[in-house]
């Protein structure tokens, strides 16, 4: 436990080391020689007290051809250099790899255990925590090498899977099935469930970043302290939002916009949710199926009218969108538009009620194939 737990400080010192390194899009990754002198330059204490023995060498990500095309036609869009940030991706764990250079028996050891491990849930068919394991346990090993296979799927001609191939010093290999796969047709990178069971999916020929149809973020349901913590524990997050409250079918709805930068992508959200009218809390359940409302969702560059996120039409509770582009625009530089299809008349009236109250949004009503709608501009 307590070798576990001490990697597991390794990996998070290192991690947030490697996230102030982090700066524009497109930054190359560091060689040998700046590599160690940024590592040093933080740590020289452990230089001195390892005799030059930290940090260890770092090691390169290889990509399969089939990854490369993708990543290339990622950079040719909006510059961002898939491959010189992945190779970052060791440096997050330069520190716990000193370690293991120091202590190879234990960590190796740990490793094998965790590997262990992941067969062990394989056989149950857990598949999210057989993949965490074997990652993990494949990472603590601390590999000299990474090559990432693009595996074609049985069920899609078009699917790959990401396979990640880490070799050791002493010659032994470990393959991880991430479980997220590359769609060459739709460019979609992730699954029903998102990369790596994580909710989103990225689509490399619309340049965007989405959450899946059922994310987790479902099941939390929403609550104004869920925005104000994000807002007030980070500076890398910078949205405005706007909540349209109304009462229909017995119940309290809202309907909330936000746009905004994400990170490094301008993006916006539009959401649907509800709460029995005898909660007294403001905590709302996101609509389930039966409740859906139609929802398009449009995010343009003010400043050009170019348009960055452009999702069609239909039965939603939650559309979304971040988009991979040069300027990392804040909200006042952004135009969401959305249409918005009530269920009847009773909620129209409800919704436009709502609207006029607010008073910033400029609305227009139109037909669409879903049925009576209205196209809210902000």
């Amino acid at each position: 436990m307590l070798t576990a737990l001490n990697f597991m400080v390794a990996i998070l010192v290192s991690f947030l080391t490697f996230l102030s390194n982090i700066g524009a899009q497109g930054e190359v990754a560091w060689d040998q020689e700046a590599y160690a002198k940024e590592v040093n330059g933080r740590f020289p204490i452990l230089n001195k007290l390892t005799l030059g023995q930290f940090p260890p060498p770092r090691y390169e990500i290889t990509w399969d051809p089939v990854f490369q095309e993708a990543w290339a036609t990622v950079e040719a869009a909006n510059g961002f250099d898939m491959i010189g940030a992945g190779n970052l991706m060791p440096d997050v764990f330069y520190y716990s790899r000193w370690q293991t250079q120091m202590l190879p028996w234990l960590y190796n050891g740990l490793g094998d255990r965790w590997l262990d491990k992941a067969m062990d849930y394989h056989e149950q068919d857990k598949t999210v925590l057989k993949t965490v394991y074997r990652l993990a346990g494949a990472l603590i090993k601390m590999p000299e090498a990474l090559d990432f296979e693009a595996v074609p799927l049985e069920t899609d001609p078009n699917d790959y899977e990401f396979v990640g191939h880490f070799s050791y010093a002493d010659g032994s290999t470990v393959a991880v099935k991430t479980g997220t796969t590359y769609n060459t047709d739709t460019g979609r990178i992730g699954t029903d469930k998102g990369f790596g069971n994580l909710g989103y999916n990225y689509y490399v020929k619309d340049n965007l970043l989405a959450t899946t149809d059922d994310s987790w973020q479902r099941r939390l349901g929403y609550m104004k302290l869920y925005d104000d913590i994000l807002l007030k524990t980070t500076k890398m997050v910078n949205v405005d939002t706007i909540r349209l409250k109304f009462r229909y079918d017995g119940r309290d709805w809202m309907v909330q916009l936000w746009k905004g930068r994400y990170f490094n992508m301008p993006g916006g959200e539009v959401g649907v949710y509800y709460k029995p009218k005898s909660r007294l809390i403001e905590f709302y359940d996101a609509c389930g199926d039966e409740d859906r409302i139609g929802i398009s969702f449009k995010i343009s560059d003010k400043s050009n009218g170019a348009v960055l996120i452009d999702k069609p039409l239909r039965l939603h509770w939650w559309q979304t969108g971040f988009a991979a582009y040069e300027k990392p625009l804040t909200s006042e530089k952004l135009i969401l538009e959305t249409i918005l299809v009530p269920k009847d008349e009773a909620m129209m009236a409800a919704l436009k009620a709502a609207l006029d109250k607010e008073g910033v949004l400029q609305y227009t009503a139109l037909e669409t194939e879903l049925g009576p709608a209205v196209h809210v501009v902000w």
